[in-house]
């Protein structure tokens, strides 16, 4: 990912090929001043950590040694570690992830959260995050969902890493924040009435090791920046995953992946190496009854960092993905 100083902001998401659609640059989804409330929110959320910069910046350089060498259960294997990562990265994801679910897989998600998807068998607004602990698609749903004023929805986010600590702080933050919310809205209101726009969970569970989970009630799924973890665990039982998650969900259903683009997502498979994007269509939608269809794809997209000023008080980065987006046929 390339690096940028934490005042650089507004961003927006390109295809190499292509130029950006205006629709990218000038989407409330992708605006500065969207994009900074999210930040805000996560500042006032985590002010205590942001107390001892000295002491998180040297946690975050032990993080980013594990993740060099793809040692990623030493990197989510401490409460601080976990602190650490999400203020460091999770922010930065989230506004990526407002843009992806907001802009490029518009009108399917934001008609799925608003409960017009007429030709899904499933109607559940019920999200599932698969490797989804660290919060940046908790904050992405929850800003999309409140800007929207959709309602009801339910984000379930699973993690083989204990995010209980950050997480609950997380969601303490957010429901007692006035962000996203119609301006009409007040403090006090917020404070004084329970939220019904969405509901946020988190459970602890290795999916590889879950052959028994039900896919069928949820609507849409993402796996954002988590198949390589899964594939560095363990190839075939990823393969097998991907192919029980097939197997259970309902027609209809959406499946959003992200992931770094380039050689640092390549796969290898006995002596030949594959982009993992390949691995994915050939699984998900290869054979002569494909499990799914590509609504969207794109092999090597940006999510810039411009320069309109956001403030954080951690470094900010560019982030280059590729993106699979399917229907569940």
């Amino acid at each position: 990912m390339a690096g940028s100083s934490t005042t650089a902001p507004a961003r927006r998401l390109a295809d190499r090929k292509t130029k950006t659609p205006a629709s990218i640059t000038t989407s409330p989804f992708s605006d500065p001043a969207t994009q900074q409330r999210l930040l805000d929110l996560v500042h006032s959320a985590f002010s205590a950590a942001f107390a001892h910069p000295d002491t998180l910046a040297a946690t975050v350089q032990q993080v980013k040694r594990h993740l060099y060498d793809r040692d990623y259960l030493s990197a989510f294997s401490s409460p601080d570690y976990l602190l650490a990562y999400f203020l460091r990265w999770s922010p930065a994801r989230a506004l990526a992830y407002l843009s992806v679910v907001g802009d490029l897989c518009a009108p399917t998600v934001p008609d799925f959260l608003l409960g017009r998807r007429r030709s899904a068998k499933s109607r559940s607004k019920r999200v599932l995050c698969i490797g989804g602990g660290a919060g940046g698609e908790v904050l992405a749903f929850t800003c999309l969902v409140r800007m929207l004023r959709a309602s009801d929805v339910h984000v379930l986010a699973l993690d083989i890493a204990d995010w209980n600590g950050v997480f609950s702080r997380l969601r303490d933050g957010i429901s007692t924040s006035s962000a996203f919310l119609p301006s009409s809205s007040s403090k006090s209101t917020e404070l004084d009435t329970p939220f019904t726009d969405v509901k946020l969970e988190f459970t602890q569970l290795d999916v590889l090791d879950s052959s028994a989970l039900d896919f069928s009630t949820f609507g849409l799924l993402t796996m954002l920046f988590t198949t390589n973890e899964l594939f560095a665990q363990s190839k075939p039982r990823a393969i097998a995953f991907l192919r029980h998650l097939s197997a259970t969900c309902l027609p209809g259903t959406l499946l959003l992946v992200l992931e770094s683009a380039g050689s640092y997502s390549n796969i290898t498979v006995g002596t030949k190496i594959f982009p993992l994007h390949y691995l994915l269509d050939h699984t998900l939608t290869s054979g002569d009854t494909p499990s799914w269809r590509i609504l969207k794809q794109d092999d090597a997209a940006w999510f810039r960092l411009e320069s309109s000023g956001l403030r954080y008080p951690l470094q900010l980065e560019n982030m280059r993905f590729f993106l699979r987006f399917y229907e569940h046929l």
